[in-house]
């Protein structure tokens, strides 16, 4: 840009911020057809940059529906203003585009090359963003500014406040060895929404950590435990908030089977069927263990079991019948020591 150029910007954007104040411009209200009931926040991190051709800012923008949910697939066009006038004053990494399933897009504005001179003429540039909904006339743009510093020009910058931590824990209730998502999308920074400018480090009580804005754990025992979240704004003051979180232990299997035939005889061959087994919503069972009362054991969902004649107790006649105690034992998907279902029956064997 030249001399000439820097000058006009400067004095077009020292009229726009009277008094050498550099104020957020709020979003217009609502207005038209096309965008009935569609919310866009918009936040720019950092808001302040070098204007070194180098620095960058993520701009991220929420669209929510009428019901306050995320919008999904809309679409948006970005320009650029430099006192009042669109100019392509920096960078954009898109000109178009799109929110994700989150109701979130973002893109990145890269600060432009130095002024030749390094005077700081307090210049704000203005990203507009406007929803495309095929109604330009109407089409509302909602705006974020960015203040652009020479390089080794002082900024004094306005004390910043603690972010205000929260977070919400589902499913609940809580029970052991089901994965719980804890999410701190609900976090806010000096009255907006805190997102990616901030840092979010968890303590889930029961020895574990993570970190992320939304993350996942799974308490292994049943109890009490006070989950701590941590969050980080971008200029490094920190707050932190708590929960008490109750786990209940998961029921364990049931363990169910049956025979057939109904009146099974020596020699004849004696099908067990483990089906009707069950384990706890949201698990399965994953192993069968028989022992068929005789020292033979088997493995499996359905097994085959021959009780031979010389199991016939001695003295025993023709319709006499012998009773061996079958036990199934089943193994859920915890692979803990609570998981695991047993049941035994008497099986009647009649002698031919």
């Amino acid at each position: 840009m030249s001399r000439t150029l820097s000058t006009l910007v400067a004095l077009a954007t020292s009229v726009a911020l009277a008094g050498c104040t550099v104020k957020k411009t709020e979003a217009p209200a609502l207005s038209g057809p096309s965008e009935l009931g569609l919310s866009l926040q918009t936040t720019a991190t950092p808001d302040i940059l070098g204007q070194d051709g180098l620095s960058t800012s993520q701009v991220q923008i929420v669209a929510r529906g009428p019901d306050g949910r995320p919008a999904r697939a809309v679409s948006m066009r970005v320009e650029i203003y430099a006192g009042g006038v669109l100019a392509d004053y920096g960078r954009l990494s898109a000109r178009t585009v799109v929110t994700g399933e989150d109701g979130i897009a973002r893109l990145i504005y890269t600060a432009p090359p130095p002024l030749a001179e390094p005077v700081d003429y307090y210049t704000v540039i203005q990203l507009l963003i406007t929803p495309i909904s095929g109604d330009f006339a109407n089409a509302n743009a909602r705006s974020v500014d960015i203040r652009l510093v020479p390089p080794g020009t002082t900024v004094i910058i306005p004390p910043n406040g603690a972010p205000v931590a929260s977070f919400v824990v589902s499913p609940t209730p809580v029970t052991t060895f089901r994965p719980v998502t804890f999410d701190a999308s609900a976090t806010r920074d000096e009255g907006a929404p805190c997102g990616v400018r901030c840092t979010y480090a968890w303590d889930f009580g029961d020895g574990s950590s993570g970190t992320g804005m939304v993350t996942t754990h799974e308490y292994r025992s049943a109890g009490s435990y006070n989950a701590r979240l941590t969050v980080t704004d971008d200029r490094g003051t920190s707050a932190t908030t708590s929960q008490s979180i109750s786990v209940a232990a998961t029921a364990a299997p049931k363990a169910e089977f049956t025979f057939s035939p109904a009146e099974p005889r020596f020699g004849q061959e004696v099908f067990f069927n483990a089906a009707a087994s069950t384990a706890a919503p949201g698990f399965k069972i994953v192993s069968y263990d028989w022992d068929f009362g005789t020292g033979r054991t088997g493995t499996g969902l359905t097994v085959a079991k021959r009780y031979d004649i010389d199991l016939i107790p001695p003295g025993a006649v023709t319709g006499d019948e012998a009773t061996f105690n079958v036990t199934l034992t089943v193994f859920d998907d915890t692979f803990s020591p609570s998981g695991v279902g047993v049941v035994t029956k008497p099986v009647k064997i009649k002698v031919p």
